[in-house]
């Protein structure tokens, strides 16, 4: 810990020999996620690049990706600083993953593909019975993965691809609460679409995805990242 009581980013120890921009993107991703970095904090690229092992060059072309997504601000002559980031913000990440999940979810339970339900039965079978984090992530995410491309289109799946970066890392070992909360709601989401009802679907998948953002926000909040509404607005 820091002398103000901040999680000390160098500890971290660098990440793998000469690290890509992406790389390096998710490890100043989780520094501003777990509070090392704050809203408005400025970016030490050449720390960072020391933290990493690696030149400028890459932790430049990570700015450059994280500005794009709007984690931080490149401002002329002063460098890159932290954005801030607001519970509205938040919640409307998830409500959007919800929203656009929930229209594959639809489509899933609207076709009722034996085979397809089959799968997501074991899927869901296998996230009940692991305890193992990483394990888990894995499960999970195989099986939305399974709704996505099963019941959504390219665009759709692009789109989500963009929108799930809000947690870097593993989401489940990172908030408290999530396995329960995705153990229960996994289930409530395939009885839905066993059901064959889509708007019973997309609704099941839409209250997931709202309840685990409540838990990224509490997270947020915990960490100090989140501000006051007016400061991520005019900051």
């Amino acid at each position: 810990m820091t002398a103000d009581g901040r999680p000390e980013a160098a500890t971290r120890g660098p990440l793998r020999r000469n690290p890509a921009g992406e790389a390096i993107a998710e490890y100043i991703r989780t520094l501003i996620f777990e509070g090392a970095l704050r809203p408005g904090d400025r970016i030490d690229r050449e720390r960072v690049a020391a933290e990493v092992g690696t030149s400028q060059i890459p932790v430049r072309e990570a700015l450059l990706r994280l500005e794009s997504e709007g984690a931080i601000e490149i401002l002329p002559h002063r460098g890159a600083f932290v954005s801030p980031l607001d519970e509205e913000t938040v919640r409307e990440h998830w409500e959007l993953v919800g929203l656009i999940s929930g229209l594959a979810a639809a489509k899933v339970a609207q076709r009722g593909d034996p085979a397809l339900l089959e799968e997501l039965s074991s899927a869901l079978i296998r996230l009940r019975r692991t305890d193992d984090l990483d394990s888990f992530d894995t499960e999970a995410a195989g099986f939305m993965r399974l709704i996505h491309v099963n019941g959504g289109t390219v665009e759709l799946r692009r789109i989500l691809r963009n929108l799930v970066r809000q947690v870097p890392g593993n989401f489940f070992a990172t908030i408290p609460g999530s396995v329960e909360q995705a153990r229960a709601g996994y289930g409530r989401i395939l009885r839905a679409v066993k059901s064959g009802d889509g708007e019973a679907a997309a609704a099941a998948v839409l209250v997931y995805m709202r309840r685990q953002g409540d838990l990224v926000v509490a997270h947020l909040r915990q960490r100090g990242v989140i501000v006051a509404p007016e400061t991520a607005r005019h900051g």
